[in-house]
């Protein structure tokens, strides 16, 4: 007598000695079939991620080069121009904000209205020139609010 596995249920031998499927068995294994490719995915590809949507912008002009010669104790109010190259658009109250170099005191201005990606936006930095005479440098990134 033979057994048979649990993978052959419900086959049943046709008059031609194929086999033959009911119709309810069909869609079950149709069903678990689709379970197990939707369930796996190839050896050596990554998951699939989520899209993110980012926030970017990238510098189009400021407002003098960055090369400039000024007296001690000079109030510098200087303005630089981005474009929202983002997904997202960019919230007000974004600013700049110094992240490297000497040491000279920045005020920045946040903007004050909500910039939508492919527009271009002005960020204006404030600073006071250092009290000794050298070549200052400093760097700057968007903080995005």
């Amino acid at each position: 007598m033979l057994k048979m596995s649990e993978s052959m249920a419900g086959i049943k031998q046709s008059s031609a000695g194929k086999p033959k499927f009911n119709e309810a068995d069909r869609q079950r294994r149709n069903a678990e079939q689709a379970r197990r490719i939707l369930n796996s995915r190839p050896l050596g590809l990554p998951q699939p991620q989520q899209k993110v949507e980012s926030l970017d912008a990238c510098l189009v002009s400021e407002s003098f080069a960055q090369s400039c010669v000024f007296g001690q104790r000079q109030q510098i109010s200087k303005s630089f121009y981005f474009k929202n190259t983002g997904a997202m658009a960019i919230t007000k109250g974004s600013a700049l904000v110094r992240n490297e170099g000497d040491q000279v005191e920045t005020k920045c201005v946040p903007i004050e209205l909500q910039v939508q990606p492919g527009s271009i936006f002005e960020v204006s930095v404030e600073f006071e020139t250092p009290m000794e005479p050298g070549h200052y440098q400093f760097g700057m990134q968007i903080q995005f609010g």
